[in-house]
């Protein structure tokens, strides 16, 4: 009963991130790109979840990446400063420490990344 609430909960806060993270502006193609950094553990919830997210970009006409990233700082500033690079309109991390937030938020803000 517990994994189910947490998968619950988990797929809120993933679809409520991705519904916030697509306001950047218009786009000139109305196409938005949402980055997700997620660790490797091979558990079906997270395969199940990502296609579920997918199709709903897809409906949205966007594009989802799903990055498998280690769950360290360095890990997730690598994620961040890969997805800025590549163009994404937004990204969801899990921080691993509190401390990396406000480099994050920094790189985040001067990109124009949410």
């Amino acid at each position: 009963m517990r994994k189910r609430v947490f998968c619950i909960v988990l797929s809120c806060f993933l679809l409520a991130g991705l519904f916030t993270s697509c306001n950047r502006g218009p786009a000139t193609d109305g196409s938005f790109r949402i980055a997700i950094a997620l660790p490797d553990t091979g558990a079906a919830m997270f395969h199940i979840m990502s296609n579920n997210v997918r199709q709903l970009a897809t409906l949205m006409g966007g594009e989802v990446v799903f990055e498998r990233t280690p769950l360290t700082p360095d890990g997730v500033m690598s994620f961040v400063e890969n997805q800025i690079a590549a163009g994404s309109n937004g990204f969801i991390i899990i921080p691993p420490a509190d401390a990396i937030l406000p480099a994050v938020m920094a790189m985040a803000e001067t990109a124009g990344v949410y």
